[in-house]
């Protein structure tokens, strides 16, 4: 069974029910306004998170696009594709001239590009680079790899994230087929491949956080779950922090969403994530929810510093109002605790027009019709 509040006075009863009935409301209101402002802190960052998530997939996307419009025109050009059947099987001989001229087409590509830093072309058959921008690469046997392999198989652009030992840096490979000049009898000449030093391309979008505060950052991770980019909060993540769980595991996965979760740091933030097909990289922009609250946190801080402020005001006005009203209740337990202990001249001094002031005058009546009636028995006694 409960055990009730117990209160020795009535002064001390009305000051606490005069507290709790002007308090409860306030303190209902402040929390209110609190959840309020943190659901629409929520709802705003969500939307500018996924706004900057969608800008910064469009700018890559865009990116991506001209990289591959770079590469398919020099795969394209006459003069890389007048190279003939490459040697492989002793059925074609080399034709000097049109290596020769093929190679200063790839050295012209790569002095005019912000973005290639070489390009090789790959025999089709041997796997063996034939033609470098970058000389000591000619003559190596690349066919295990999956710029070689894909392009082959598929026809298409293949695009591959890896760190690369050359540069000891993170690198982009783009390969495509180059196909012969006859429509009639169309197939694969060999396979172009131009690389790409991320930190001297994509990573500069991808590091500009306008209006992602001080803790926001854009989050790029491959189908491994390896972070592609450079992080805030990370020294040197590229090819080293794995982050295949969470936010970033969802998106690596082909999801999309808004949603509060734990970083890479153990951090609780707000995340927008989406799926860059092309590539299969998971993109995340995220801020801390601690940075996204602070406003509210402010907010609640300037509240309750009102909320104290209101319990003095009020607990004063209570304190006033419960001894005007508890003042001639008091004076009529005194007095009727002097009647008690004999005293029949005792009287109220309440001059109210109200009910307690009547209370006070009935009482002192009855004490007055007390004080005659004994005075009568006593003079009867005589």
């Amino acid at each position: 069974m409960e055990k009730k509040i117990q209160f020795k006075s009535i002064k001390l009863r009305l000051a606490f029910w005069f507290l709790v009935m002007a308090l409860l409301p306030l303190i209902i209101v402040c929390k209110i306004n609190y959840d309020m402002g943190v659901d629409f802190s929520t709802i705003k960052e969500g939307h500018k998170l996924a706004a900057i998530r969608d800008l910064k997939v469009q700018q890559v996307n865009r990116w991506l696009d001209h990289r591959i419009s770079d590469i398919r025109g020099i795969a394209e050009d006459d003069c890389i594709r007048e190279i003939g059947e490459l040697p492989g099987t002793g059925e074609h001989p080399r034709n000097d001239l049109a290596f020769h001229h093929a190679r200063e087409n790839l050295d012209r590509f790569v002095r005019n590009s912000p973005n290639f830093f070489d390009f090789f072309i790959i025999n089709p058959r041997s796997g063996r680079v034939e033609i470098s921008t970058d000389r000591s690469l000619e003559g190596e046997n690349r066919s295990d790899k999956s710029y070689f392999t894909m392009p082959l198989q598929t026809g298409q652009v293949y695009i591959e994230t890896y760190y690369s030992k050359y540069l000891d840096k993170p690198a982009l490979t783009f390969s495509l087929p180059i196909y012969s000049m006859d429509d009639r009898d169309r197939h694969i000449l060999g396979i172009l491949a131009g690389r790409i030093n991320l930190e001297d391309s994509l990573y500069d979008m991808l590091l500009n956080r306008s209006g992602m505060g001080e803790t926001g950052e854009t989050l790029v991770v491959g189908q491994d779950g390896m972070v592609l980019n450079e992080l805030r909060w990370y020294e040197k993540a590229p090819f080293k922090l794995k982050v295949d769980g969470g936010v970033a595991g969802r998106a690596s996965r082909g999801e999309t969403g808004i949603v509060e979760a734990t970083d890479y740091r153990g951090e609780k933030v707000l995340a927008a994530y989406t799926f860059i097909p092309r590539t299969h990289w998971g993109f995340v922009a995220k801020q801390d929810l601690r940075e996204i609250y602070a406003p509210s946190r402010l907010i609640l801080r300037y509240t309750l510093i009102l909320l104290l402020i209101s319990i003095i005001g009020i607990s004063v006005v209570a304190s006033l109002l419960t001894r005007t009203i508890t003042r001639p209740i008091l004076e009529m337990t005194q007095v009727a605790k002097r009647i008690e202990q004999g005293d029949l001249s005792a009287r109220n001094r309440t001059a109210r027009a109200d009910e307690l002031g009547y209370l006070a005058q009935a009482f002192d009546t009855m004490a007055d019709s007390i004080a005659s009636n004994m005075a009568i028995q006593e003079g009867g006694q005589l």
